[in-house]
């Protein structure tokens, strides 16, 4: 979610102009801004509750009476909001999700919402069907604009959104007879032991079209290559895991045949040790050198030791292998929290500068 503010020397009208792609004349400054020519937008619409006037139901009088009726230097003038379509639903399937969304998020809670579907890219990923929301701040009233709304620029509210975009597209998706759905929730809520990439945006998108890397173009290369590292750590660590219970076992059966089933059953050390009891020879019969529970597992661990090191060669390469990826995974997450930090100053920077 981005806020439109008058103190960030930004116009409601132009944003409004260019996201649908038309001609808009902005009266408050006096010009006018036409991006009618602009390629990309499937189509736009104007979302209004059922009291609000004609007049703000066109675009061009809805953004100038907002202009009009925010007095302050530093008002804040509308509220943006992206959200991606899932390319999987047909064109239909885009157009139902959007005007369901604008009706549960926007105009049951008397805020208009003025929305463009936007195709994506020739040069882009064809997947990339998006809608950009621009969504008034005041209450409507049969006369125009009531008083602030202040609930709908709160984190709490965002958090909503997302969780009712998901439960919308998940109904389209089901009713297309699609199988997939999406989560609206972050890899670490989901337990996904990934790193997030960020959105491009236009301005970035073109830089990396034009053959140049742009710096959240560096950021999300950053990130795969960490995401690699940790996929192929996993790999390892699961194979070593596997290494170790096979050798284990191969070490059992091989010096200990008679009692080592007994202690296959790690896991269950009652069952162990009821079955010890069972077997325990009676006290004529010649002792097994490894009498004791206690005295088998040190004896068993310590052969499993030897043969990891001396038996099986290749546990040493996967060790080493192992310390160079870690290496490489910590390498490329400092790079990537690096590039992350200037991110941040560049953008306090330039708030600084408006």
């Amino acid at each position: 979610m981005q806020r439109v503010k008058r103190s960030a020397g930004r116009s409601i009208v132009a944003c409004a102009a260019y996201r649908a792609g038309e001609k808009v004349r902005d009266e408050l400054y006096g010009e006018t801004h036409d991006y009618s020519p602009r390629r990309g937008v499937y189509k736009s619409f104007i979302f209004a509750p059922d009291l609000a006037p004609d007049s703000l139901r066109k675009r061009e009088t809805l953004w100038n009476a907002v202009e009009a009726v925010e007095k302050r230097k530093d008002a804040l003038l509308g509220l943006e909001i992206n959200a991606a379509l899932a390319y999987e639903l047909s064109k239909a399937g885009h157009e139902w999700v959007v005007k369901e969304f604008a009706r549960r998020a926007f105009t049951s809670k008397g805020v208009i919402a003025d929305a463009a579907i936007h195709k994506p890219d020739r040069e882009g990923d064809e997947r990339n069907w998006h809608v950009h929301y621009l969504i008034t701040t005041r209450e409507t009233t049969a006369e125009g604009f009531g008083k602030k709304n202040r609930d709908i620029d709160r984190k709490h509210t965002l958090q909503e959104w997302r969780e009712l975009w998901a439960e919308i597209t998940n109904e389209r998706l089901r009713e297309e007879g699609l199988e997939t759905c999406i989560d609206h929730r972050s890899f670490k809520d989901r337990g996904i032991d990934k790193e997030p990439s960020v959105h491009l945006g236009s301005a970035a998108s073109g830089i990396e079209r034009r053959g140049e890397q742009s710096d959240r173009g560096d950021i999300n290369r950053a990130v795969i290559e960490v995401n690699e590292i940790k996929q192929a750590l996993k790999t390892i660590e699961n194979a070593l895991e596997d290494l170790v219970l096979n050798t284990d076992r191969a070490v059992d059966a091989a010096l200990y045949p008679t009692i080592a089933p007994s202690f296959n059953e790690a896991a269950d050390p009652e069952a162990a040790r009821r079955r010890e009891e069972e077997e325990k020879p009676d006290s004529l019969a010649i002792p097994h050198p490894f009498a004791s529970l206690e005295t088998y597992e040190r004896e068993r661990k310590r052969k499993a030791k030897i043969s990891l090191s001396e038996q099986f060669g290749e546990a040493t390469c996967e060790l080493t292998e192992e310390e160079k990826l870690w290496r490489r995974f910590e390498e490329a997450k400092q790079q990537l929290e690096q590039e992350q930090q200037q991110q941040k100053r560049r953008r306090e920077n330039d708030r600084g500068f408006r």
